[in-house]
């Protein structure tokens, strides 16, 4: 039985127990809107896709499912985004920037002594990272701080500040509002953690892995964490790592796999590309941006799936099959097992007669 930290730093809301009695078990494919067999839109799916112009868009999905659409992106030249690349940009730019020691959530619990955490978190995320710890009242009020706009109810710890940047920029300096009790805190702590919201913005996260590469120049040793991964995005990441050592969007080209966050936002992606493929079983949205072509398979219950000009619903991890994941630090595969029967069709299954 997965804990809850586990469903938190893995899945988007669909996965959830309690939505898995309003999953969609008798979703049809569609062809514009309109009900197809599996045949019809899999052979129509064919004549509409132009390869040189196809995007996968907003990937969310299992292990085996990613591996796949890197295996196909890499042998057709196309490109590839998560559905939370903002979320990824926003951490691995600056991360790879300026640099710093990731820590695993297990090692975070059991070593560290002091947890800053920057940036507004929910809190439900915040109750279930607490009973994560399994620290006492004690120890959680003397070691763990919330740098954020907003209160977190039943926790003192909170220094509210609307302008993180200046907060951050601003520790180890004495006279500046309430950053004193924080920066004494990092000069006595032998295992400080900055904690990372998946809420913080480019900008935020640049400030404070700066002022991390400062204090750990002054050989303070502060460690980086990160609370986040919604839809399997920290399989996502490693996946890319592995095929080319970014951290995605990747674009595959004749000349090799180019790291192209920017140029890959999908914004701009739509000025190139004609066709955009969509794979997401965690997530039930929809199109962020539409292309002149636009296909989506994946989570029958997708909001809006009949704007798609192609819909195929799939088996979903966790639900009607199997599968595999990573938590948000990389450290845990965690396996999803299928709960019910259904006569979806698996994505490998279907990327593989779509693209043989």
């Amino acid at each position: 039985m997965m804990n809850e930290i586990d469903q938190l730093f893995t899945f988007g809301k669909i996965i959830h127990s309690t939505n898995i009695k309003s999953f969609n078990f008798d979703a049809s494919p569609l062809i514009g809107g309109k009900k197809a067999s599996l045949n019809e839109a899999i052979n129509y799916k064919k004549k509409k896709i132009k390869k040189e112009e196809l995007h996968f868009s907003n990937i969310s999905c299992d292990l085996k499912t990613i591996e796949k659409v890197l295996e196909v992106s890499e042998k057709n030249r196309f490109s590839v985004n998560h559905l939370n690349q903002k979320e990824i940009n926003n951490f691995y730019l600056p991360f790879q920037k300026f640099g710093g020691s990731l820590v695993s959530l297990n090692e975070l619990k059991n070593r560290a002594d002091l947890l800053i955490i920057f940036g507004d978190i929910e809190e439900y995320i915040f109750n279930t990272f607490l009973d994560f710890l399994q620290w006492d009242k004690r120890k959680i009020s003397n070691k763990i701080f919330c740098i954020t706009s907003k209160a977190i109810k039943n926790f003192k710890n909170t220094i509210i500040e609307k302008d993180t940047s200046s907060f951050v920029s601003s520790i180890t300096k004495t006279h500046y509002r309430n950053v004193k009790d924080i920066s004494d805190r990092i000069l006595r702590s032998k295992y400080p953690v900055f904690i990372l919201s998946s809420s913080n913005k480019l900008i935020v996260n640049e400030m404070i892995l700066r002022k991390l590469q400062s204090l750990n120049e002054e050989k303070k040793n502060v460690k980086i964490a990160r609370i986040c991964g919604l839809n399997n995005s920290a399989g996502f990441v490693t996946s890319c790592v592995m095929k080319s050592g970014f951290p995605g969007p990747l674009n595959f080209t004749d000349w090799g796999i180019n790291y192209e966050p920017y140029e890959l936002e999908l914004s701009e992606v739509k000025k190139r590309k004609e066709v955009q493929f969509l794979i997401s079983n965690f997530s039930n949205k929809p199109f962020d941006h539409k292309f002149k072509i636009n296909i989506s398979i994946g989570n029958p219950s997708l909001n809006n799936k009949k704007i798609s000009d192609i819909f195929i619903p799939t088996k979903t991890p966790g639900i009607d099959t199997d599968g595999l994941v990573l938590r948000s630090d990389g450290s845990k595969v965690i396996k999803l097992q299928g709960k019910f029967k259904s006569n979806y069709i698996e994505n490998s299954d279907l990327i593989d007669k779509i693209f043989s």
